[in-house]
Formats: C-alpha cells, structure tokens, sequence
C-alpha cells in the first residue's frame, strides 16, 4: 500500500491562498468601517451646521431687539378715592403711590412711592445665558376702562412679546397686576423668570426720643 508523502510545495501553496483570504477579507473590513465613518462624519456635520443656522436665526431674533428713537415717554394714572399710581411706559415704572387718606409726620401727602424710588421689574430669559429686563422695554398703552385698567404691551423681538395689566378696583387699595408673555416659540422656557422688586425707603413718621 502506497503512503502518502508531505508536499512541500502543496503546504506552500494552502499558506498563500490563506494569507490571500485574510488580506481580502481585512481590506474589505477596513473599507467598510471608512465608509461608516465617513457617514458619521458628515452626519455630524449637517447635524452641526443645522444646529449653527438654527443658533444664528434665533441670535438674529434677539439681534432684532433696539430701542426705538422715536418714543416719547407717556405717564399715565390710575385711581379712585383711596389711592394713586402714576405708570411710566419707558420701563413700567411705578413712578409714584399715593395714599390719599393718609399724610406724613409733616402732614404732607403720603407716597409710597415717589422720585422714581422703586424697582420692580422681571428679567426675562431670551436665549443661552442672555436676559432680558422689563424695565429695558418701551411700552404702548392702552386704556381699557377709564383710570381703572392699564395694559402696557412691548416688543421683545421677532417672536416676543409683554403684556403688563394694571387693574384698581373702586374703593379698593389694591393694584391687581398680570403679566403675560407671548411667544411664538413653543420651545422656550421661562422656568428661570425672575422678580426683581425693591424700594428706597424714606421716612413718612417721627423718629422716637429716648430719655435717659
């Protein structure tokens, strides 16, 4: 019976088509894997410049924000028997708070408010790290009821806009106020909107005297 013997050059010939196969089938992988890449990248990219158009619109909105040069500053009133408030539309500022039945140690009116001695005001968000305040705004007024209701609407920017309602009941002391924001953006948060109230307080009673 004949044996077979070991051929050399036959083992020579497996280990080629061997080392032929694995070069294929790396090359192949190596291919496939670029392409991937590739289209990663580029989604990436249009991910990117999407994401950078959306950001220059909305910086042209907030861009779209300037004072106009010709407002003219109107100071409008609401009262009744008991009480006064005088209302700037640059800023709704409460310019002055009277109350009418009651005078000061020098028997002067007494203001609550009086010289532009209070702030009250909202920052309002209006995109990534940028605030905007209410007392920034010009308003236009609208009277809805004779010295009783006071709207004041301001522009923002393309898609903002304020609305501030001043209401004072007859014989009541007690300014009802609403603020509503409109905003075509149903994207927008307004979780960080902050109230911004403070006043210079002035003396309206006599000091004490102490004796030893």
């Amino acid at each position: 019976m004949e044996q077979n013997k070991f051929d050399p050059l036959q083992f020579i010939g497996f280990l080629l088509i061997s080392v032929i196969l694995m070069f294929w089938f790396y090359d192949n992988q190596s291919n496939i894997i670029e392409n991937q890449q590739g289209a990663g990248v580029e989604n990436v990219l249009d991910q990117v410049e999407d994401d950078s158009i959306s950001l220059n619109n909305t910086e042209e909105d907030y861009n779209d924000f300037e004072v106009d040069e010709d407002f003219t500053e109107e100071v409008i009133t609401l009262e009744n028997d008991n009480i006064l408030f005088e209302i700037s539309t640059n800023g709704a500022d409460i310019k002055k708070l009277l109350l009418k039945d009651f005078n000061n140690y020098n028997d002067d009116p007494l203001f609550l408010v009086n010289n532009n001695k209070s702030i009250f005001s909202y920052n309002i968000p209006i995109g990534r790290n940028s605030i905007i305040s209410s007392r920034d705004l010009n308003y236009s007024a609208e009277i809805i009821k004779d010295k009783s209701i006071l709207k004041l609407t301001a522009v923002i920017d393309t898609q903002r806009s304020l609305e501030l309602t001043y209401s004072l009941e007859e014989n009541s002391s007690i300014l009802d106020f609403d603020l509503r924001l409109n905003d075509s953006d149903r994207n927008s948060s307004y979780d960080q909107l902050e109230l911004v109230w403070g006043k210079d307080s002035f003396r309206n009673s006599k000091s004490i005297d102490y004796e030893n």
